[in-house]
């Protein structure tokens, strides 16, 4: 999920504790309709979730922007108890605390004070609120409302910190039902036209990528390479073949999380970043094994960048021009 603005004015929220959460609207769906804005630190003993077998766990997000409406609910078959068990082993207040001290004290810096985790959180306003809801084998199910400032789960007057596994490992469970429910992906065609310089590349993978910061956390089922004149034109394409593992490699090299000189950012006074347009442009479409596409631009003229995602240019590496070149034919721009 992106933060959709950051109030500058208030950067810090103090979760209320007097009032009981009340129990969310469900959707006809099986979704929450409505967020419940405020459940504090509240806790009451035993376990988080009811005990039974699971028969999924769907994750759903609630848009609360323009007005609150449903997204897409993500259902998860396979692998359901797995999520499940995360979900009940997530810490309470008190051994989050205790964990978090232990720590401190072991690297010298030992904590006196109160941590107030939970009470006092960061202020972004999200534009969508996730949940999960877990479905057992006698038709009952269990509705966890996450909140991302706080890093709070709660259910049924019990709240948990989240912290990214639960989430993360859904959506990686998630990707590899996906990818087995498109065995055949066709290779996404190339535009007949360059999107705008400063437009976003199209990225649908960010939906289920979660926190990772691998760009293409699946692996590749097919990809084209594109290629554009000074007027933006399509001048010529050509489908990759072969095993695309190495061009996956290759293209997560460029991304920020990964070491070497791809990580230095341009200035962004020629690049993309003053309104001007690429003399020469390459594009790869890829479509990854979940059929989800992807695409990444390479500047090669007036000078080079590479931009995927909502990412700032980045300088592309060697290797992946000189991959392009062997795609597409060499190129005077770079």
């Amino acid at each position: 999920m992106t933060a959709a603005r950051l109030f500058l004015t208030a950067l810090t929220a103090v979760c209320l504790l007097a009032s009981p959460a009340s129990r969310p609207e469900i959707h006809r769906g099986g979704c929450p309709g409505a967020w419940v804005p405020d459940w504090g630190i509240r806790d009451r003993p035993g376990d988080f979730l009811p005990s039974g077998p699971v028969t999924s766990v769907t994750y759903c997000e609630l848009i609360l922007e323009p007005g609150p409406h449903q997204g897409e609910a993500r259902v998860l078959t396979t692998g359901a108890a797995e999520v499940a068990a995360l979900l009940n082993a997530m810490p309470t207040r008190e051994e989050l605390e205790a964990r978090i001290r232990a720590q401190e004290s072991a690297a010298g810096r030992p904590i006196t004070g109160e941590l107030h985790l939970g009470e006092i959180c960061p202020l972004i306003a999200y534009d969508r609120r996730g949940s999960f809801v877990v479905r057992y084998e006698d038709g009952s199910s269990a509705v966890i409302l996450l909140d991302p400032n706080c890093g709070t789960a709660y259910y049924d007057g019990r709240t948990r910190f989240l912290g990214n596994a639960p989430v993360d490992t859904f959506l990686d469970l998630y990707r590899r039902q996906l990818a087995r429910a498109h065995p055949a992906v066709p290779a996404p065609a190339c535009p007949s036209r360059a999107g705008p310089a400063g437009s976003t590349p199209r990225d649908d993978i960010a939906r289920n990528r979660g926190t990772s910061r691998t760009f293409l956390p699946s692996p590749l089922a097919a990809a084209t390479a594109c290629r554009y004149g000074p007027d933006g034109r399509l001048t010529r394409q050509r489908t990759i073949t072969g095993d695309l593992e190495p061009l996956r490699t290759l293209i997560t090299v460029e991304t920020p999380s990964s070491p070497g000189d791809t990580k230095s950012l341009l200035n962004g006074t020629r690049c993309s970043m003053d309104g001007s347009s690429p003399t020469a442009l390459d594009t790869i479409w890829v479509t990854d094994a979940t059929g989800a596409t992807a695409e990444i631009r390479v500047w090669r003229a007036p000078c080079l960048a590479v931009l995927y995602g909502g990412s700032a240019p980045l300088v592309p590496g060697r290797a992946l021009l000189e991959r392009l070149d062997t795609v597409l034919g060499a190129t005077s721009g770079g």
